[in-house]
Formats: structure tokens, sequence, C-alpha cells
């Protein structure tokens, strides 16, 4: 779909594009649409420090600067925004996974995300972004892998931005509302809590899509609308066997802490991707139905989000449905800050895989890892997650959390699934009972400044009879270290 970008091209933007920064900006920030106002249900969440002030003479030699040079480099008149972001992740994982019999194999490697953008703005009505992506994991091209490198970096972003555009043609803005529409390869909008719409950043790719986004934002409802093309065929037998996904997202705050979104998903993919239970592949045309409600105040925090599923898989009918349920509180007038946060997740699974009714309830795009455990190992389908969180600040740029989950299957009979939504292990029989297994994670956040931030964890994991029955393992163990430095301009 791209040409390919060889390094040595990517090497001579990313001297071009530092030559010209200071550090101001984190990338991807400009001319995007900014995720749903929310409350913040989770307790757990820790603001960054604010910001440190920059030299006053300093940014005003640069805006000087920039103001000549943007004229005769751009012929025009144009805002411009230059950034990066370099991410490392180291990662040990044992086992690496439950999906094989007596799980054991443990795997260290080293996760590597290199951002470089470029956003341009015309006028307040005109704008554009481009983003690359080089995604790796340390010595996966070895043999002599800086020698024989030949790979390129891919888009990751790249539209045109529309805002307001109505006003050309003489009509008013109401005021604090913004339209805006984007067309391109955008960054999944994060909606509500990310339960159901999240851009998984925690991904070493992240979740983009091709196709269309339309916003609209106001001071109390904001509504977002996702085109998405996730496949399309192309060969003259596959001519208008495509892969669609629409989204409608409505988030409205009716009172002051007070939270009420609805959401409808359509997934149309005509590409035989399914199986059905009689064995025959055909497509998956199904929709999601939910809503979300949340309330915060003085550090107290609720919410509570549902989804129902109906459609077509292959020739199975859809039937399925999940919620999820937590409240929290925050001593926000305490010293530390400590703050503890209850809930559950259920999602239903399937019973009996030869009725004809696929009844597993399959989110969207969800952001397991966040919610459902680090170590990456359950997910929002068939079954329940009972969970406690609590979190302390150390001081003013480090927080130091905890996260216990207790993990149980809904159906026997139907698959135990990883956070990616893949099933780790099947026990036809039902035999293996519904107890999975617990785990708990701990880990540190901290903003050593507003260009560099460090996360690191640790997480056990306890077998319980499920594991033990279906196949074995040990308990396991998963350790992460992670820094990302963020750079940029905007001129």
């Amino acid at each position: 779909m791209f040409g390919v970008i060889r390094r040595s091209t990517l090497l001579t933007s990313v001297v071009l594009l530092f030559a010209v920064s200071v550090p101001e900006m984190a990338e991807g920030q400009s001319f995007a649409i900014a995720s749903t106002p929310r409350v913040g249900t989770s307790v757990l969440a820790v603001d960054d420090p604010p910001p440190q002030d920059e030299d006053p003479e300093l940014a005003a030699a640069l805006e000087r600067w920039w103001a000549k040079k943007k004229k005769a480099m751009l012929g025009g008149d144009f805002d411009m925004t230059f950034g990066a972001a370099i991410r490392v992740r180291a990662e040990s994982r044992d086992p690496y996974s439950y999906s094989v019999a007596n799980s054991r194999g443990a795997d260290d490697f080293t996760l590597l995300r290199t951002k470089v953008h470029v956003g341009l703005k015309a006028n307040k009505h005109l704008s554009g972004f481009i983003q690359f992506r080089d995604s790796r994991t340390f010595g996966d091209e070895s043999p002599n892998s800086v020698l024989s490198d030949t790979e390129g970096v891919d888009l990751h972003q790249g539209y045109i931005a529309l805002t307001n555009v109505h006003e050309l043609a003489g009509l008013e803005t109401p005021e604090g509302t913004v339209f805006l529409v984007r067309a391109g390869r955008i960054a999944f909008p994060s909606l509500g809590d990310q339960r159901m719409f999240s851009v998984l950043d925690w991904s070493n790719i992240g979740r983009t899509f091709d196709g269309y986004h339309l916003g609209v934002t106001s001071p109390n409802i904001d509504t977002h609308v996702v085109i998405a093309t996730v496949n399309e065929g192309t060969s003259r037998t596959r001519a208008g066997r495509d892969a669609h996904l629409y989204v409608v997202y409505v988030a409205t705050r009716p009172a002051e802490g007070f939270e009420c979104d609805l959401y409808s998903a359509w997934r149309n993919y005509k590409i035989d991707g399914q199986t059905g239970e009689d064995g025959f592949a055909g497509d998956l045309e199904d929709q999601t139905y939910g809503g979300r409600l949340a309330f915060g105040d003085s550090g107290f925090r609720a919410s509570l989000e549902g989804a129902l599923q109906r459609g077509k898989s292959a020739n199975d009918d859809v039937n399925a449905y999940g919620w999820a349920a937590e409240v929290g509180y925050r001593c926000e007038d305490v010293n530390m800050r400590p703050g503890v946060t209850v809930g559950c997740t259920y999602a239903t699974g399937d019973g009996n895989p030869t009725d004809g009714n696929k009844n597993t309830f399959d989110p969207i795009a969800p952001f397991g890892h966040v919610y459902q455990g680090h170590y990456d190992q359950f997910a929002w389908k068939n079954g329940y997650d009972y969970y406690v969180k609590t979190v302390v600040q150390c001081c003013e740029p480090v927080s130091f959390h905890t996260d216990y989950h207790h993990f149980k299957l809904d159906e026997h009979e139907d698959a135990w699934y990883a956070a990616s939504g893949a099933a780790l292990r099947r026990d036809a029989t039902g035999m293996s009972g519904l107890t999975v297994g617990n785990e708990l994670d701990v880990y540190l956040k901290t903003t050593v400044s507003k260009n560099l931030k460090v996360w690191t964890g640790w997480s056990h994991f306890w077998r319980s009879t499920y594991v033990k029955k279906s196949g074995g393992g040990d308990n396991g163990n998963f350790f992460f270290f992670q820094g990302e430095l963020l750079f940029g301009h905007k001129g």
C-alpha cells in the first residue's frame, strides 16, 4: 500500500527535524481532535506535573527566526509542527504464553518504537499531519541486522483535516463548538474509558485505521463518527468483498461531574474470515450497542458500562453482551494521596459450540492491558474479572500502584482468551472447571520531565484449577521497564 522508505531517508528526516526543534510538545498532539473529555472514573489516574517554564527570551528568538524561515522554505505563512518520540521497553515473560500445554517457555526481549511527525496548518480551516513509525524487536533482523537491514518504516498517520469549514459559507459556529473532519490514515480515537474503543498505545504499533473521522465537540456534548476500511478486496474475484467498521459515539455531560455516553458499532466484514459452528467459513456482520455512565466528585469515582451484540458470524447468530462496573475513592487532601478502586467486568461465553448461536462477547477495540491485568493473559471475553487497585503518590512525579485480579471463565466449553482476543486454550469436554487464576500487578510510574516518562513493574500469575486441568503450566511472572523520550517544536 505504501512505498518503502529506506532508513537513509529516515535518518535525513530525523536530522532535519531535530535541527529545528526544541522540547515543547509531545508527538502527535497537534491538529488532532481531543479524546472525549471524561470524568476519569479510575482514581488511579496520575496527572503529569505542570511543565517547567522555558526561557522567554529564547522562545521569542526562536519565534522570530521561524517567522522568517517558514516563508522562505514554504512560500507562505504556514504553521508547522515537528516532533519525534522514541520508546524502549524491555520485557521478560515466564512463561511467554499459556497457549501451549505445560507452558514453561520463557522469553526476554526488547521492543523499540520510533515515531517522527510533521504537521502543517495552512489556515484555521485546513491542516494536515504526517507521521512515520518504525516498530521492531531487538535482533529480529539478525544476523548482521545493521548491515543487512533493508526494511522501511511505515506510515502511521497521514491525513487532511478540515475544521469549521461551514464558516466559509458565512455560517456561524456556536461558542465553544468545533466541527472537524479528517480523512486518511488516523490514530483510532480513545473514547470513554477506553474499554471498548482505544488507540492501544501499550502496543509497539498502536491502533490506526484508514478512513474518515468526523467529530463535533461542544461544552456539553461530543459526537464522534468513525468510517474505517479494514480490508479492501482488490482482485477481480474479491471485488466488493471488503471489510468496514462504522462507529458512532455520543458523549454527554448533563451535569457537573456526571457523564452519559451512548455508542454503536457495525462490523461489516465480507472477507470469509469467520468459521461457523457448522465448520463453514463466512462473513461477520454484527452490531454493538452500548452505553456508559460515570460520576466523580471530591475524590469519589464510579462508572458503569455495558454493551449488547447482535448479528451474524458465518452461519451463526450472534447474541452476546458484556458489562463493567467500578467504584473508587482517592484522598486528595491527604499526604501521598492514597486511592483504592474495586470493580468487576463480565463478558458472556458460548456454552454450546454446536447450536448455531455465537454467544462469545467480542469487544471492538479494547485496552485489555490496563483493565484485565498487565500480563495480558485475560480478556473482556467469556469471563469475570474481579479486581482491587490501589495507588499512592510517592512524590509529585512518582506514583506506586498495585492491582489484584481474580479471573474466572463464564462457560466451561468456550475458550480462555488472552488480552489480544485470541484463544489460549479450549477444553471441549468442559471438565477443567472455571477458575483460571489470580494476578498481582505492582508497578511504578514517573514523569522525569515533560520529555521523559518511565514505567516499570512486575506481575505474578497464580494458576488455578482450569490451567492445571486443561494442559498444565507453571505460575507466571512478567517484568517490564519502559522509557519514552518526546521531542517537539511548534512554529
